[in-house]
């Protein structure tokens, strides 16, 4: 049964050959095709790029603080570092305050402020602003100082407390 295209003597409605029909779905079919090899490329374009992108040591150990996650932590510290602060040590603190901060409602968040090179070639210095609150609102913000080595590992960590903490109500918050 082949459909041409011909004038109908009672509407003058035109009927699509089949050859032209399959012409069409030929088309979107390959349109369809291309928009899916296109999409696939960039994602795995972008899939790869992210996989290569690793996190510097310095956000790693703010991620630790965050979190409370003293093992996490401890790995991004410089081998001297490490070798005068016991792992185990750094977990016992960070559960501890994690415990602490649970029972109170307090959360942490964290703000990457900057990264400033040293002199000398001797590394970076990072910057962040951790914020506790609770329910009720802000308790506490300090500033955070990380020293890293040329290799990108924390050699120093430093902090500053920014005025109007309150931390007669929540001695422990942050620390």
């Amino acid at each position: 049964m082949a459909f041409t295209e011909v004038n109908t003597p009672l509407g003058g409605q035109k009927e699509l050959r089949p050859r032209r029909r399959w012409v069409v779905y030929l088309m979107v079919l390959l349109g369809l095709i291309a928009l899916a090899v296109s999409t696939t490329y960039v994602w795995l374009t972008f899939a790869h790029r992210a996989q290569k992108v690793a996190s510097p040591p310095a956000d790693l150990f703010m991620q630790s603080v965050i979190k409370r996650d003293g093992a996490l932590g401890w790995h991004q510290l410089c081998p001297d570092l490490q070798a005068r602060i016991p792992i185990d040590e750094l977990q016992r603190q960070a559960a501890q305050q994690k415990s602490y901060e649970a029972s109170q409602g307090v959360t942490l968040t964290m703000d990457y402020l900057g990264t400033h090179p040293q002199n000398d070639e001797r590394g970076e210095i990072h910057l962040y602003l951790v914020t506790a609150k609770n329910g009720t609102g802000l308790l506490a913000q300090r500033i955070y100082i990380l020293t890293t080595q040329p290799t990108g590992c924390v050699e120093d960590v430093q902090h500053v407390d920014l005025a109007g903490n309150d931390l007669s109500v929540h001695p422990a918050v942050l620390w």
